[in-house]
C-alpha cells in the first residue's frame, strides 16, 4: 500500500487569487520503508534497549588487571548512590558511596563479611539490648579437647563494658586436663571455677561450697526399719535407722545377742567411712543396767562386745559419714 498523493495548497494564494501549487510528495514512502527497514536490524541484533528490555543469558563484566568494575544505582539527587563492586584481584563487595560505607563484602580468599551494626559476629562481638530465645530456641556451648589443657567455659560477669575479663564471678562448667575431674561451678571473684570459693555440683550429684561437702536432700533417708538376724526384737522398740544430710542415726533394742556377731547391716549411703564404737546401756538380770559397746563397721554390719545371752540393749547413736 503506498501513500496517498498529497496535494498542498497555500490559503494565501488561494485567498489572493494566486496560481495553485500542487506537489506530488511521495517520499515519505521511501522514508517509511528505511525505518521499518532499520526496526527489523535493530530486532535481529538482539539488543537491549536503553528504556529496558529482557535479557535471557549472561552478562559478564571483565575487569581489566588493576581496575574494578561493576553495577550502580543512583538518583541525581545523590539520596541513593550505592553499587556492586568487583575487583581483578577476586573482591567482591557492595558499597553505599552516599555514606562512604561498605555494606558487604567477599575478599580474594573467599572469606564472607557482612559489616552491620545489628548483627553478631561469629568472632565474637557486643550486643547492648536484650537476647531472649524463644521455647525451641538454646545455647549450646563446647569446650576443647581434654588434652589441651583445663578450660572453664560458661556465663561470666563483669562490672563494666570496658572490662575486658571477668572480674564479679559467673557460672559455668570446669573440665580438667587429660580426662580429669569435672563439674559445674557458680562462684564469685576473677576464678569462679575455684573448687576452694564457689558452689560446686559434681557429676555423681554430690556438691562442696568453698571445699566443704553440702548434705544434698535427695539422699535423706526418713526413719526405716533396719532387719535384723539372730536377735529377738523388743515389740515397741524395734531397730531403725534414719539418714539427714551427712548424718545416720539408729535407735532400737535386741536381746539375745550374742558377742561379737553381726545382727544387722546398714544399706550403702548410711554406712561410716570406718570402724566405730559407741556405748550403750545393757539390762542384766532384768534389773541391773551396765554398759556395753556396739560397732557399726565400715561395710555397715552391726555387732556388740561385752554381752551375754539374755541380756536387753537399748541403742540410740548418730555419726557422720
Amino acid at each position: 500500500m503506498s501513500t496517498p498523493d498529497i496535494r498542498i495548497t497555500l490559503r494565501r494564494d488561494v485567498k489572493e487569487g494566486n496560481i495553485k501549487i500542487e506537489n506530488y510528495i511521495s517520499e515519505f514512502d521511501k522514508l517509511k520503508k528505511q525505518i521499518d527497514a532499520l526496526q527489523q536490524a535493530v530486532d535481529k541484533m538482539d539488543v537491549v534497549k536503553r528504556s529496558g528490555g529482557i535479557m535471557t543469558g549472561y552478562l559478564t563484566m571483565r575487569p581489566t588487571p588493576g581496575s574494578n568494575i561493576g553495577v550502580g544505582f543512583n538518583s541525581e539527587d545523590k539520596l541513593l548512590d550505592i553499587g556492586l563492586v568487583g575487583a581483578s584481584d577476586g573482591q567482591f563487595y557492595l558499597k553505599d558511596w552516599k555514606n562512604n560505607k561498605v555494606l558487604l563484602d567477599k575478599s580474594p580468599t573467599g572469606v564472607f563479611n557482612v559489616f552491620a551494626d545489628n548483627l553478631l559476629k561469629k568472632t565474637g562481638d557486643i550486643i547492648i539490648g536484650l537476647l531472649r530465645f524463644n521455647s525451641l530456641g538454646q545455647m549450646l556451648m563446647a569446650q576443647p579437647d581434654s588434652a589441651t589443657g583445663p578450660s572453664a567455659r560458661g556465663l561470666h560477669y563483669a562490672d563494666k563494658d570496658t572490662d575486658g575479663s571477668v572480674n564479679r564471678g559467673g557460672i559455668g562448667r570446669f573440665k580438667g586436663a587429660n580426662n580429669g575431674e569435672e563439674y559445674l561451678y557458680m562462684g564469685f571473684g576473677t576464678n569462679p571455677w575455684d573448687s576452694q570459693s564457689g558452689l560446686i555440683v559434681r557429676p555423681d550429684g554430690s556438691a562442696t561450697l568453698k571445699g566443704k561437702k553440702i548434705a544434698i536432700a535427695d539422699n535423706d533417708i526418713g526413719w526405716t526399719n533396719l532387719p535384723t538376724t539372730g536377735v529377738d526384737v523388743v515389740p515397741d522398740r524395734i531397730m531403725k535407722y534414719k539418714r539427714s544430710g551427712e548424718q545416720v542415726n539408729v535407735i532400737g533394742s535386741i536381746r539375745n545377742a550374742q558377742n561379737a556377731t553381726v545382727f544387722a547391716t546398714l544399706p550403702v549411703g548410711c554406712r561410716p567411712v570406718q570402724d566405730i564404737a559407741v556405748p550403750a546401756i545393757m539390762i542384766t538380770g532384768g534389773v541391773n543396767t551396765n554398759f556395753c559397746e556396739v560397732t557399726v563397721k565400715s561395710d555397715g554390719g552391726i555387732f556388740v562386745n561385752g554381752v551375754q545371752s539374755g541380756n536387753t540393749i537399748h541403742i540410740a547413736m548418730n555419726f557422720l559419714i
